[in-house]
C-alpha cells in the first residue's frame, strides 16, 4: 500500500466568521458525505476528523459521494460538512474553516503483488504513483 495523495480538509459552513471562531461549529451537526470507501470507512475517517476538531460526531444526515447535495443541506442551515479544500473552492457562499491541528484525509493505493495483477491495472497503477511523485513499483 503506497500513499498516492494527501488531501486538506475544511469544515463548511454557513455560520458567521465571529461564530465559527467562537467555537458554535462545535454544536453544529455534521453532514457525512459517503465515498467510494465504504459507509463504515467514511465514519472512522470522520469520526477521527470530528475527534481532531474538537466535535461532538452527531450526523443526522448521509449524503452518497455528492458534495453539491451536501453543500445544499449546509445551505439550509441544517448542519457543516467535513469537505476537501478543493471542493470547498466550488461553493463560494459557504465558509471554509481551517482545521487545527490540520486534517489531512490520505488516499492510499493498495494493489496485490507485481506478480497478480494485470497488465492494465499495472499500468493504472504505474500512473497513479508516478503521478503522486513516488519513485517504486506498486
Amino acid at each position: 500500500m503506497r500513499s498516492i495523495v494527501a488531501v486538506l480538509l475544511l469544515l463548511a459552513t454557513v455560520l458567521p466568521a465571529s461564530a465559527a471562531h467562537a467555537g458554535e461549529v462545535r454544536r453544529e451537526p455534521v453532514i457525512l458525505v459517503h465515498g467510494w470507501t465504504g459507509a463504515a470507512a467514511d465514519m472512522s475517517v470522520m469520526r477521527d476528523a470530528f475527534t481532531a476538531a474538537g466535535i461532538a460526531s452527531q450526523t443526522p444526515y448521509e449524503v452518497a459521494a455528492d458534495y453539491s447535495i451536501a453543500a445544499g443541506l449546509v445551505r439550509h442551515g441544517l448542519g457543516t460538512i467535513f469537505m476537501p479544500a478543493s471542493e470547498a473552492a466550488r461553493f463560494p457562499d459557504l465558509r471554509a474553516v481551517a482545521l487545527r491541528p490540520v486534517l489531512v484525509w490520505t488516499i492510499y493505493l493498495a494493489s496485490a503483488g507485481q506478480a497478480n495483477i494485470g497488465p492494465a491495472s499495472a499500468k493504472l497503477a504505474e500512473l497513479l504513483l508516478t503521478s503522486a511523485g513516488a519513485t517504486t513499483t506498486p
